[in-house]
C-alpha cells in the first residue's frame, strides 16, 4: 500500500485519504496509517480524512487526525466535519476549540456540508441509528414496508436488515446532527465548503444539487453566518490555498478562467429530501476553463480536468 501511494504522489496525485470510519479500514492502527502515508513527507501532498468516529468518541478522533499530520508534517484536512448522535449535540464548541487549538502547532483545515443530515452505505450496523431516530425513517421507509412483504419482523430494524441482505449497495440518508453545530461548523473561519456528492444514486442527498446555493442563500443571505464574500472564499479561494491549487480560487490575470455568475440576491437551492434532484434558482452562468458549461439553464461542454499537484516541499500552512 505504500508502495501504491508513493507512485500516485510520483504521478502528481493530490495526496492520500483515508476512512477509517468504515470498513474494512478501521482496523487500521495509527501507526500503520502513519506508516502507509509516509511518502507524503517526502514527496508532498495532503493527508485527507474521514475520521475514525465522528460520535461519541470525535475528541480522541481529532487527537489521532491531528497525531497522523503532525508525523506526516503535511497539510490534514478532517473531512465533513460534523459531531453526530443526540448526545453528542452542542458538542462541535468543544471540537472546534480543540481544532482552533491544533492550528497553533500544525497545518490543519477542515471542510463541512450544510445539512443536518449525511449519507452512506446502509449497513447492519446503522440498525440502531435508524431505531433512533424513526421519527424520519418511517417517513421514507413506509411506501417500502408496504411494498416489500418479505420482511422479516416488525420495525424500521427488521427492514433495514432485510435492504442490506438484498442489495450489495443501498443508500441511506441519516438525521444525525443539530443544526446548531452545523451553523457553529460553517461559521467557523477555516471551514471550507463541500458537497460530499454521491452521484450515482437514483434519489441522493439533496447535497448533489444544493450545496453551495444553499450556503449562499440560506446561510449566508439568511442567517447572516457570514459575508457574501466570506462565504465565496470558503468555496474557492480557501480550498485552492489548502490543496495548493496555484491558478484557481481566485479571479485574476493568468488564473484558470473558472466562474459562477449569480445573482447574490435570488440564489438558493430548490432540492429537498423529498424531491433532490431540483436545480437551483439564481445561477446564471458557469465557466469552466474558459468554456461555457451552464448558461440561463441550458448546459454547454465538460470542460473540467485533472487537477495535478503543484510539487513543493512537505509541510504548508
Amino acid at each position: 500500500m505504500r508502495a501504491l501511494a508513493q507512485d500516485a504522489l510520483l504521478a502528481e496525485y493530490q495526496g492520500i485519504s483515508t476512512g477509517t470510519a468504515y470498513a474494512l479500514a478501521m482496523h487500521a492502527s495509527t501507526q500503520e496509517i502513519i506508516d502507509v502515508c509516509s511518502p507524503l513527507t517526502q514527496l508532498g501532498g495532503v493527508y485527507v480524512t474521514h475520521m475514525r468516529n465522528e460520535g461519541d468518541r470525535v475528541l480522541q478522533s481529532l487527537e489521532e487526525t491531528a497525531a497522523i499530520g503532525k508525523a506526516l508534517d503535511v497539510m490534514t484536512i478532517v473531512s465533513h466535519h460534523k459531531v453526530s448522535g443526540l448526545a453528542n449535540h452542542g458538542l462541535s464548541v468543544q471540537t472546534l476549540a480543540q481544532i482552533t487549538l491544533l492550528q497553533s502547532t500544525q497545518a490543519l483545515g477542515l471542510d463541512c456540508y450544510p445539512y443536518s443530515a449525511g449519507s452512506t452505505a446502509l449497513s447492519a450496523d446503522r440498525v440502531s441509528v435508524f431505531n433512533a431516530y424513526t421519527h424520519y425513517a418511517q417517513r421514507t421507509t413506509s411506501g417500502i414496508c408496504g411494498a416489500r412483504s418479505r420482511a422479516t419482523g416488525p420495525g424500521v430494524g427488521a427492514l433495514v436488515r432485510g435492504l442490506v441482505c438484498e442489495a450489495q449497495t443501498s443508500w441511506s440518508i441519516y438525521f444525525a446532527m443539530a443544526e446548531d453545530d452545523v451553523e457553529r461548523i460553517l461559521a467557523f473561519p477555516g471551514t471550507m465548503i463541500g458537497s460530499d456528492r454521491i452521484p450515482l444514486q437514483s434519489k441522493p442527498h439533496p447535497r448533489l444539487r444544493g450545496t453551495f446555493p444553499r450556503v449562499l442563500g440560506h446561510y449566508c443571505r439568511g442567517r447572516r453566518l457570514f459575508s457574501l464574500e466570506t462565504a465565496v472564499y470558503k468555496m474557492s479561494g480557501l480550498p485552492a490555498k489548502r490543496f495548493r491549487l496555484v491558478d484557481r480560487g481566485l479571479l485574476a490575470p493568468g488564473m484558470a478562467a473558472v466562474i459562477t455568475v449569480f445573482d447574490a440576491d435570488a440564489v438558493i437551492d430548490n432540492a429537498t429530501f423529498e424531491d433532490p434532484e431540483l436545480p437551483s434558482s439564481g445561477i446564471d452562468w458557469v465557466v469552466v476553463n474558459g468554456q461555457v458549461a451552464w448558461r440561463q439553464g441550458h448546459s454547454g461542454p465538460l470542460a473540467g480536468r485533472l487537477l495535478l499537484r503543484t510539487r513543493i516541499a512537505s509541510g504548508g500552512s
